[in-house]
């Protein structure tokens, strides 16, 4: 929970029940609306040619995700031409 003040706040229209205008000291609950944000990303087929920067998953293999990235490249090519997953 956080604590904040709006010392700022014209609290003079809200009124406790009597009708007598006086400001309440209550506690709520504030609710964050975030604003949409628009993305654009390129097509699948553009980042099979062109992967740009790749994820890193271990900083000791600075190699490794291109390398990945080509391997299941062949992969999925074998896949087309035999129609069957190789074998291990």
């Amino acid at each position: 929970p956080f604590t904040f003040e709006l010392p700022e706040v014209d609290l003079s229209g809200i009124s406790d029940g009597d009708g007598a205008g006086h400001a309440v000291n209550q506690q709520g609950y504030i609710t964050q609306i975030k604003q949409p944000v628009t993305l654009k990303f390129e097509s699948y087929a553009e980042k099979l040619e062109k992967p740009g920067e790749l994820m890193m998953s271990d900083f000791a293999k600075f190699d490794r995700p291109p390398l990945l990235h080509l391997a299941f490249q062949a992969v999925a090519a074998y896949l087309d031409e035999k129609g069957e997953l190789p074998r291990p």
